[in-house]
């Protein structure tokens, strides 16, 4: 059985508590993983796929989604083939977010099995 370094747990979430322009939570590192992974689906992340969780009241989900949006982390626009539906786009922000939030967990695994 391997244990873990604790520090750098915490030094991951101190990263993102500095780094994210939201709230490390539980419902915010959801949405902010679900826009990711699906940015290179066919198919378009919907906010009716977001408020049909029934982990998060849908007042969360779109104050989370309003808070990513006022700083320029996603764009939400008109479905391409369902009008009345909308969809939730990540801006270039959002992925250069992604992108040092993945080194930073490379690092962090690292240097917790490392130091094990």
């Amino acid at each position: 059985m391997h244990k873990i370094n604790i520090d750098e747990l915490i030094n991951l979430t101190t990263w993102e508590m500095n780094n994210f322009p939201f709230p490390p939570t539980a419902l915010g590192r959801f949405i902010f993983f679900s826009i990711i992974k699906n940015q290179n689906l066919e198919t378009p992340l919907t906010l009716k796929q977001f408020h049909i969780s029934e982990i998060h009241s849908s007042s969360g989900i779109r104050k989370l989604l309003d808070t990513m949006k006022k700083n320029n982390l996603i764009k939400i626009k008109k479905h391409p083939k369902f009008t009345r539906s909308k969809t939730i786009i990540a801006t270039e922000a959002l992925l250069i977010l992604y992108e040092n939030y993945e080194k930073k967990v490379i690092r962090s695994v690292e240097d917790m099995t490392r130091s094990a």
